[in-house]
């Protein structure tokens, strides 16, 4: 199994870079979509050595959930030009976590130009096949609007519902929030029911980072 290419571990923490390494040195019998769910979950249990070392193994036989969640590991660790690529890959699969790890590229300029039109472009596909993380931020950007996307409100609402919905704990936890206090910009009166509803969903059902791509 092929390694990324990687630079001295200046910015990524040492365990995280020693674990890359070890990627390229074991094998399991597994699916590409096995290895690629079974590390994605191990990563987040903690056990950071099986979870990349199944989640590369998957993204190396293209399970697009597994690279864009390398993706998002490498460009937290400072690996921008390694994590574009992944990003690209499972984008090119109609993948929503993919979509938003292009997007969020695009629109720091980390690894590339930024670019704010492509950005938004990139991101209104994500919300497109329902990754409820594009879906939360493209809702706080029709929030204020911008020199692309204009303003509605709700819109903006009705999108941080349905994100809450799928599992977005931003747009749960603003709902709750919402609905607990009262909100003058979405129009929301004090709601103790509404607020209990959206705290409960900020208690994971789902794992969408698992998200399968979607036909397109």
């Amino acid at each position: 199994m092929l390694c990324y290419a990687i630079k001295p571990a200046v910015h990524l923490p040492s365990i995280l870079f020693t674990l890359l390494l070890l990627c390229c040195n074991l094998s399991y019998a597994g699916t590409p979509e096995e290895d690629g769910e079974a590390g994605i979950e191990a990563f987040e249990k903690g056990d950071l050595t099986t979870g990349m070392q199944l989640m590369e193994k998957a993204s190396q036989a293209g399970y697009a959930p597994a690279q864009a969640q390398l993706g998002f590991i490498l460009k937290q660790g400072g690996y921008a030009e390694n994590a574009l690529k992944l990003f690209q890959k499972a984008a090119n699969q109609n993948n929503g976590a993919g979509f938003f790890g292009l997007s969020q590229m695009y629109y720091s300029g980390t690894g590339t130009k930024a670019n704010l039109r492509k950005s938004i472009g990139l991101l209104k596909r994500a919300v497109a096949v329902k990754h409820p993380p594009a879906m939360a931020f493209y809702a706080d950007m029709l929030k204020t609007g911008n020199k692309i996307i204009e303003q509605d409100i709700a819109e903006s609402l009705i999108l941080h519902k349905e994100a809450a919905e799928l599992g977005s704990l931003r747009s749960a936890t603003l709902l709750k929030n919402f609905y607990r206090d009262g909100n003058k910009i979405y129009n929301i009166q004090p709601d103790a029911a509404m607020a209990e509803k959206y705290r409960k969903l900020r208690i994971p059902k789902n794992k969408y980072k698992n998200q399968k791509s979607n036909p397109k």
